[in-house]
């Protein structure tokens, strides 16, 4: 291990960097890689997920997908109605 770091020091700043970018990157893809794995597993039992097995709740992954939908409806409605008086006056 402490060769490796002694390597890592004797590299430029810039390779410094992009090595760190991608030690962080593929960590970051590993533990999302895991958590979206948990929550397709299937319950040896019933072939229920283990999360509506164990609280009856809605998965993590349909909660922000609802809450994704409801935040660009609300953007979208947001952006069709007419300026108020303080914009269009300043255009």
């Amino acid at each position: 291990m402490f060769t490796i770091i002694e390597r890592l020091q004797q590299k430029s700043v810039e390779e410094r960097r992009v090595i760190a970018l991608g030690v962080s990157g593929g960590v970051t893809f590993l533990i999302g890689l895991i958590w979206l794995s948990s929550l397709t597993l299937s319950d040896s039992q019933g072939g229920e997920t283990q999360q509506a097995a164990v609280t009856g709740a809605p998965s993590p992954l349909s909660t922000l997908k609802s809450g994704f939908a409801s935040v660009f409806a609300d953007f979208n409605r947001g952006s069709e109605e007419e300026p108020t008086a303080a914009e269009a006056g300043s255009q």
